[in-house]
């Protein structure tokens, strides 16, 4: 009598402390953590798009449906801010939506441990009628009908469901994670729920439960809940465990997720870093910004860019962009040349780089960034470090990690994209080293006052 009240304490409070944990991750991790990054979120919406938003069930700004986002406020946040709204894990999806996988797996493997046993315990274990023959010596014959209902009831249906249900707030709450780092981190702090179980049993049951444990064999529960060595069968449920969680976690990121409502999924423009993402500042390891300015190019919303300029020809000139080296230094420059440069730019040299854009399409993307590239010789002996200030899709012509320049681009009509550059910087210097780069992939080049 004393194992069996030992044994039914540790069923309950197996139960009773998931259920704990599972409301106190509920409303003590989750609810500020969702309520900080929708914080975030507010202000770089409002930055973005100022005016042109609404206001949430939930009391944030929103831009509105086919409102265009100006950068330009995303540029006049703080830099601190800016790391802040790129350390949003929907501003880097496919990182997001790997580390929301392992954890999925981690709990659908635990998942079907749960269901394998249920299979072996009560569906192929014959059903009897007396407590007589369910036992004979070490080997369990059959389970009643009570037994069973009691098993599948206190047993697995909690298991199974602290599981699901732990899948669900654990997603919730690395997505709504306000930094990158931790995102990784409590992911691994997630499993030891996934585990909890376990640990119990270890810890608290007796060594002679244990041994009793072990020793008990099932007539045909186990050999039928393992299919045969190499079955279509057994391959084809192991594959259909994949796909549920590779599905299952794009379904919540895309339309389940309630952490940033009325989000759309930010569109990564293809871009060739260049060097390793944890160097990123090339030869310069002092570059705090770097992560802000990469966001800065890929923060662009689904509905405010049309389908196809994010598909075909586009991706061939937008694929060579590369985010190199930016010290902090440029964020302090940028601001205190601003009213000069946009004076200056007034008064540029205009080089026209014909693209592989489609026609008929209207100017686009005349947006500003700030993007480091390799100098030439000529630029290289310049006594100024400038900020290349260019599109989204600004072309790999120039490759500046010593010095920058000043320009600004835009995309139009006829599929020509536009540079704007200081007198300072001839054309014939730019024009040289675009050919030198670019080669036969950029078809032609005139300048004009």
């Amino acid at each position: 009598a004393f194992r069996l009240f030992h044994s039914l304490f540790l069923v309950f409070s197996v139960i009773g402390m998931q259920v704990f944990l599972l409301h106190s991750v509920s409303s003590k991790l989750c609810v500020p953590a969702v309520r900080q990054v929708r914080r975030v979120y507010d202000e770089f919406q409002v930055a973005i798009y100022g005016e042109n938003t609404y206001i949430t069930v939930n009391g944030f700004h929103r831009g509105k449906a086919g409102a265009e986002p100006d950068l330009a406020g995303f540029r006049a946040l703080s830099m601190e801010k800016k790391v802040e709204i790129c350390s949003v894990p929907l501003s880097q999806p496919y990182f997001t939506y790997t580390i929301l996988l392992i954890w999925t797996v981690t709990c659908l493997a635990e998942i079907r441990r749960a269901v394998r046993l249920l299979f072996s315990t009560l569906l192929s274990v014959p059903t009897v009628l007396v407590v007589e023959d369910v036992l004979k010596e070490k080997t369990i014959t059959g389970m009643t009908r009570g037994m069973k209902a009691f098993i599948g009831v206190f047993c697995f249906l909690p298991r199974i469901a602290a599981a699901m249900l732990l899948n669900y707030l654990g997603c919730r709450w690395l997505l709504s994670t306000a930094n990158l780092q931790d995102l990784f981190l409590n992911s691994l702090a997630l499993e030891f729920m996934v585990v909890l179980p376990e640990l119990l049993y270890n810890t608290f049951a007796t060594d002679r439960g244990k041994r009793l444990t072990e020793e008990t064999m099932l007539t045909a529960g186990e050999k039928a809940a393992v299919p045969l060595k190499g079955s279509i069968k057994s391959l084809l449920l192991s594959l259909t465990w994949v796909v549920f969680a590779v599905a299952w976690v794009y379904v919540y990121m895309v339309y389940v997720q309630s952490v940033l409502p009325g989000l759309e999924l930010f569109v990564m423009i293809p871009i060739n870093v260049g060097v390793p993402i944890n160097i990123g500042c090339g030869p310069s390891s002092k570059c705090p910004a770097v992560k802000a300015l990469r966001c800065e190019y890929a923060f662009k919303a689904k509905r405010s860019i049309p389908e196809d300029d994010i598909t075909g020809d586009l991706d061939t000139a937008s694929a060579n962009a590369v985010f190199g080296h930016v010290e902090a230094e440029a964020e302090r420059r940028a601001k205190e040349k601003r009213h000069e440069t946009d004076a200056r730019d007034d008064q540029a040299d205009r080089i026209v780089i014909v693209s592989h854009r489609p026609q008929n399409r209207e100017c686009s993307w005349a947006t500003t960034g700030m993007c480091d590239r390799s100098a030439s010789p000529t630029l290289r002996s310049s006594s100024k470090s400038p900020t290349f200030r260019g599109s989204d899709i600004a072309p790999s012509s120039f490759s500046c990690m010593l010095t920058r320049l000043d320009c600004q681009s835009k995309l139009c009509g006829a599929g020509k994209m536009e540079f704007a550059c200081p007198q300072s910087h001839t054309s014939k210097d730019l024009g040289e080293r675009m050919t030198d780069m670019r080669g036969a992939s950029v078809g032609s080049m005139t300048s004009q006052q």
